[in-house]
């Protein structure tokens, strides 16, 4: 049975919205788009490294590759005081995609406590 999520085009791609509740203090789109443009570049490539045992050893090291997940840089879709919006637009052969999801959600909570996310959904 296909998966229900995310609903992929007949392409194979899709599009995620990713939503971010704010307590109260929502920077400018300028400081958040230059953060996502910046988050992008240096986050391309992706060294995650497996490990097991005790103590913790290297089991296995993979090289992620965003481009290889994603279309395009992810990017403010929407904007208010108390929430936020990041679009993310996919591959047709997106297979690490979860991955990369959680990462930048991580990574976006962590230069931005003010947020929280508040959901996903399908961006069409």
């Amino acid at each position: 049975m296909p998966a229900k999520f995310p609903r992929r085009r007949p392409d194979g791609s899709f599009s995620l919205n990713l939503r971010f509740a704010s307590n109260g203090h929502a920077d400018s789109q300028e400081v958040i788009d230059q953060w996502l443009s910046k988050w992008a570049s240096s986050n391309d490539k992706w060294i995650r490294k497996w490990q097991s045992g005790h103590p913790l050893s290297v089991v296995e090291t993979e090289v992620l590759e965003f481009s290889a997940a994603y279309v395009r840089a992810p990017r403010l879709a929407e904007r208010s005081e108390r929430s936020i919006t990041i679009r993310l637009d996919s591959t047709p052969e997106a297979v690490y995609w979860k991955d990369w999801y959680a990462k930048l959600v991580l990574d976006f909570i962590v230069a931005f406590p003010q947020f929280s996310q508040d959901g996903v959904t399908n961006a069409d």
